[in-house]
């Protein structure tokens, strides 16, 4: 299979506590009830502070704002 994933996997500069495991806890089972939508990344795996998670290959900007056309956007210069 030709699957990409991503490993996602909290930086050594943050705390391993209580708090920061409940996040990412919550953020897992999110992605897993909504795995059937088109709109949520889907996840193929959890533990601990660590995902493996669907490669999506954009910006949460490119997919939320689509590109501007020539011209759009673009303020008319008034005389």
């Amino acid at each position: 299979s030709d699957t990409l994933a991503v490993l996602k996997m909290m930086k050594a500069e943050h705390k391993y506590d209580t708090r920061n495991f409940d996040r990412h806890r919550r953020d897992a089972l999110v992605m897993e009830r909504f795995t059937s939508s088109p709109y949520v990344v889907s996840i193929y795996g959890f533990c601990g502070n660590t995902l493996l998670s669907e490669y999506v290959g954009k910006t949460l900007d490119e997919v939320i704002y689509p590109p501007k056309k020539k011209g759009e956007g673009v303020e008319k210069e008034v005389y």
